[in-house]
């Protein structure tokens, strides 16, 4: 009976430990109703200038982050060495069909002088509307 109480226990710390995991989450701004930050994706129609912006949470402190990142259309990155990260585009709804940025952790040094390689990734989708 200890061991079963043992195994349930121990199978409860890795599974809350997992839903705290660090992971990368995302927001689209331009868009008709108000959005909030997502785990892993994230996706909107637009109806103003579009911008993605993305940002780390972790488990602890963090000291500096390494972003990989990439959209199409380009866009215009900041991703600085800080948890967060973001792509804008010029120009309204009308000039953006679908377009998608994907922004990526790669490294991350944390307050207590520990780091980690991660490969910890967010996508976000857009559209614009027609005008007529």
């Amino acid at each position: 009976m200890k061991t079963i109480f043992a195994i349930l226990a121990l199978l409860a710390l890795t599974v809350s430990h997992n839903l705290y995991a660090a992971h990368v989450e995302c927001v689209i701004s331009g868009t008709p109703t108000q959005q909030t930050y997502t785990a892993h994706f994230c996706s909107s129609q637009i109806n103003s200038q579009p911008g993605v912006y993305f940002r780390l949470v972790a488990d602890k402190p963090v000291a500096e982050v390494t972003w990989n990142y990439g959209a199409q259309p380009q866009g215009n990155w900041s991703c600085g060495s800080k948890n967060q990260c973001s792509v804008t585009y010029p120009g309204g709804p009308e000039n953006h069909g679908f377009s998608e940025a994907t922004a990526c952790v790669t490294r991350v040094l944390y307050t207590d002088n520990t780091w980690e390689n991660v490969s910890l990734c967010a996508t976000g989708t857009f559209y614009g509307q027609a005008v007529f």
